[in-house]
């Protein structure tokens, strides 16, 4: 679960059988990049408007992972 936030993705929930996450569109590259090489399922992914909305999700659900995701 660390490595996808370190991509700024966030696993919400597995919907018939995929994978849903979300990301902004300028980590999108990256976040599929991760997807490509480390998840095995199908993976739907929704864009969220900016990047501090996916950063301020991933705070309130991982709090013990707040400095990796600011960091970079």
């Amino acid at each position: 679960a660390e490595e996808a936030h370190a991509f700024r993705v966030l696993p919400l929930r597995r919907q018939d059988g995929d994978l849903i996450l979300v990301t902004c569109e300028g980590d999108l590259p990256a976040a599929l990049y991760f997807l490509d090489r480390r998840i095995d399922k199908s993976a739907v992914v929704w864009l969220a408007e900016n990047r501090q909305q996916v950063v301020a999700r991933i705070h309130r659900a991982y709090p013990e992972i707040q400095h990796e995701v600011t960091s970079r």
